[in-house]
Formats: structure tokens, sequence, C-alpha cells
């Protein structure tokens, strides 16, 4: 088992779904979910934004699972930890709204960048 393999079926225990549920809401069968799980396959970055908001992760956090992104470091686990425990707290138009936010501020930082 690889560590994806491991963390999606620690994610599917923490946000309660099993792996039909997980295949209803991808829109995929149940047969891609198990290759995951067997590791016979990977989810494709065309699913990965859905997959991260169905399992209540960052993007990064996913692409950190497949092995595709750079580890965080112990301070960016912190601030997603108390992002994490912010967004539980709000309802489902405030995390929209915040979400929405943080996009906006992280469009402003790649547009002062390239000033």
């Amino acid at each position: 088992m690889t560590d994806f393999e491991g963390w999606l079926r620690d994610r599917l225990h923490q946000v309660g779904l099993n792996i039909t549920e997980l295949a209803d809401a991808l829109h995929t069968s149940r047969s891609t979910i198990y290759q995951w799980i067997d590791g016979k396959a990977k989810p494709l970055d065309a699913t990965g934004q859905d997959l991260a908001r169905i399992l209540r992760v960052t993007g990064a956090e996913l692409q950190e699972a497949l092995g595709r992104a750079k580890p965080r470091t112990p301070q960016q686990d912190e601030v997603l930890s108390e992002v994490r425990g912010i967004f539980e707290h709000l309802g489902e138009s405030d995390q929209q709204f915040a979400l929405q936010l943080l996009r906006d501020l992280l469009s402003h930082a790649a547009n002062r960048e390239t000033d």
C-alpha cells in the first residue's frame, strides 16, 4: 500500500463516506475508487478539485497525498489546521464566501508578484 491509498482510506473514514458514496459524489464507478484504494490507479488531475472538496481537504493537500507536491512545513500545517477548524464552524454559504475571499487574496498576491 502506498501513502495515497492509506491517506484515502483515512480521509474516507474521517468524512464518514464509503466507496459507493464517494463514487456517486464523483459521478464515477466504484471500480475506479477500488483501483485507487488498491493502488492500481490514481485520480486524474481533472477529478482533483471535486475529490478535494468531497474529502474536505485543500487541493494542495490532495496533491501532496498523491505525491505531486512538496510536503508542507509544520507552520503551514498549523495554519491549515486553524483554517479547517474555522471552516467547520461556518455554514455552507459562509464557507463559499470565505473560500472566494481566499481565492481573491491569492489572485491579488499573484498580481502583486507580476508588477
